[in-house]
């Protein structure tokens, strides 16, 4: 199921800078410990952009129901990527975009495309391969920005063999798929 999500904003130059907004999350170090008391998520993240847009990027926003807290993923060169994570619930329901490490505006994603999962401590949880494409354009008193967000094929097989060599210490975690996909129902 390829599902493409157009999202654009006018932003003025003056209120876009790495000043406000909120950072991204960090991605676990390759040689990181497998830890049993937390949860990890992992995908494969692209981002892709015109030559107006370089330092912009994309990410995508899973919110914890149990507290006032979020995990801001940047998508970036194709990498596949883990972070670690409290148990509970997380939903994915919003996208921004910033500059290289902040996140500065935000939106809402379609109803059709909000989805929530349970992390499970001890094991990797697929959420899915993105692919983002931005777009800047100079207006007459401001930039017009655009993003993408693609929700590609599940690649849970895929991406999880990679996940396992990239981060050897994980390997023999059980891993979920949690993409939502038809695949992984």
């Amino acid at each position: 199921m390829n599902r493409t999500i157009q999202l654009a904003c006018a932003v003025a130059l003056l209120g876009f800078t790495t000043a406000c907004g909120w950072p991204y999350s960090k991605p676990i170090k390759t040689s990181a410990r497998a830890e049993p008391e937390v949860g990890y998520i992992y995908g494969r993240f692209k981002q892709t952009y015109n030559d107006a847009a370089p330092s912009l990027t994309v990410g995508l926003i899973l919110q914890s129901s149990s507290e006032d807290d979020a995990l801001r993923i940047r998508l970036r060169a194709g990498q596949t990527l883990v972070f670690a994570v409290k148990p509970g619930t997380y939903t994915l329901k919003q996208t921004g975009i910033g500059e290289s490490t902040y996140i500065g505006r935000l939106a809402e994603l379609p109803a059709k495309d909000v989805r929530s999962f349970s992390i499970e401590p001890g094991k990797a949880h697929y959420i899915g391969d993105f692919t983002a494409r931005t777009r800047a354009v100079r207006g007459y008193e401001s930039w017009n920005i655009s993003w993408w967000i693609h929700v590609g094929e599940n690649s849970y097989e895929e991406t999880t063999a990679r996940m396992r060599k990239r981060f050897p210490a994980l390997a023999g975690l059980e891993t979920v798929d949690v993409s939502g996909s038809e695949a992984s129902r």
